[in-house]
């Protein structure tokens, strides 16, 4: 009897070893024999819900480029997410966001799709989140991704042109690092991100009725461009004291709050906002924060940023800035200074060099004193369409996903 006692925790261990390898399984839109477990690239899957549905925790899927629009799970009376991950796995693109899509659909009430739900410690790394909408019902949050909770991650990421009928537009809940949210919109709060964790994140052109950016949670080395809130909050609404540590806060707008809605707020700069009441904002606290008026705490500072070019977006501070903390803008690996063919700016691509079918533009910003805001404000002059690498490029690298023209992503890096 002590003999089969023993055997048993033996026993536990061994089948606990074997589960403890983890799995990689594969996705490939053109897979021509699709056959589960998927654990191959002669047999990936053709849609990522198929994959996800075989794995278990610790798991990793590896996806190749493509625009996967179909596929997903009905999500109680929420309407349908094209991805739905319940176990703790790792989802990761294997060429980046410039070629690797997960398309939402944008429909009335229950019909609409939201591009992925993640649950608690999931990773979702190197896609393009686009055309993702919440449904109605219990779950109208989060358009590009709805996350169980701050441990789920997204990184280098792309969340654009997604819509919530209620909050989080690009984002509800998660840790984002190294994202972009561009143009989301949420009916209520948070056009950007709700309650998220946002670091070396890129926030422009979303808009919300309350913090049209981002709304509550924590935002750490990132820059809040363009956003927009009919009441208040244009770059971000901020919560039960929530930080804000070294943010580059411009031309956000709003009702009140054109640039920050309360919040604690250090290494900041908070400049050129607009808002018919504190057009930069009201935080709670700002410790060595460039803005204006001065605001009570201790190293502010009223002086212009000095930008090296406001004018094309170049948002990094000039040498004899009076801002004592430089402008970081997004990073997404190794940096790469492409070659400028005219005299305004030379992208800086900060990844290693890739493929691309997008198109170039070089992209002048409306100054601050002008009165009109986007889309009319936002002028632009086209200059290439090309598919290749980015090697030799310059301007504006857009990358314009056919599945959605009017939500272009593209990136305004520092002058040479």
């Amino acid at each position: 009897m002590k003999r089969g006692l023993l055997r048993l925790p033996a026993l536990v261990v061994v089948c606990c070893a074997m589960r403890a390898s983890a799995v990689v399984r594969y996705v490939d839109l053109n897979s021509a024999s699709s056959t589960p477990p998927y654990t191959n690239w002669s047999t990936a899957a053709t849609n990522i819900q198929d994959a996800v549905d075989v794995t278990a925790n610790g798991d990793t899927i590896l996806v190749t480029d493509g625009v996967y629009a179909t596929g997903g799970q009905r999500w109680f009376d929420s309407g349908t997410n094209r991805l739905t991950v319940t176990n703790s796995l790792i989802l990761r693109s294997l060429n980046g966001p410039a070629v690797t899509f997960i398309q939402g659909y944008h429909a009335p009430g229950t019909n609409a799709a939201r591009c992925a739900l993640l649950t608690t410690n999931a990773v979702l790394s190197g896609f393009t989140l686009t055309n993702g909408q919440s449904g109605i019902g219990n779950y109208p949050q989060g358009g590009g991704v709805y996350c169980y909770s701050l441990s789920a991650t997204i990184s280098n990421c792309v969340l654009a042109g997604n819509l919530a009928n209620d909050a989080g537009g690009g984002a509800y809940r998660g840790t984002l690092v190294n994202c972009v949210l561009d143009g989301n919109f949420a009916t209520n709060s948070g056009g950007g991100a709700y309650n998220s964790t946002l670091v070396n994140c890129f926030l422009l052109g979303n808009s919300a009725r309350n913090g049209g950016g981002a709304y509550s949670g924590t935002l750490t080395n990132c820059i809040l461009l363009g956003n927009s809130a009919t009441a208040e909050g244009g770059g971000t609404y901020t919560l039960n004291n929530d930080p804000v540590y070294t943010c580059t806060i411009v031309s956000n707008i709003a009702d009140s709050g054109g640039g920050v809605r309360e919040g604690r707020c250090y290494n900041c700069v908070i400049y050129y906002n607009r808002a018919a009441s504190f057009p930069n904002g009201h935080p709670l606290l700002a410790r060595n924060c460039c803005t204006i008026p001065l605001q009570g705490g201790t190293g502010n500072i009223t002086n212009e940023p000095a930008f090296a070019n406001l004018g094309v977006g170049d948002l990094h501070l000039q040498s004899n800035s009076p801002a004592s903390t430089p402008v970081s803008m997004l990073t997404h690996g190794t940096a790469r200074t492409l070659t400028a063919t005219s005299a305004s700016w030379a992208e800086q691509w900060t990844s290693a060099p890739m493929s691309f079918n997008c198109r170039l533009r070089f992209f002048r910003m409306p100054g601050r004193n002008n009165t009109v805001w986007p889309p009319t404000g936002w002028q632009t002059s086209l200059i290439a369409t090309a598919t290749g690498s980015t090697t030799g490029r310059s301007g504006a690298l857009e990358l314009c996903p056919l599945i959605r023209p009017p939500h272009c992503v593209w990136r305004r890096l520092r002058a040479h």
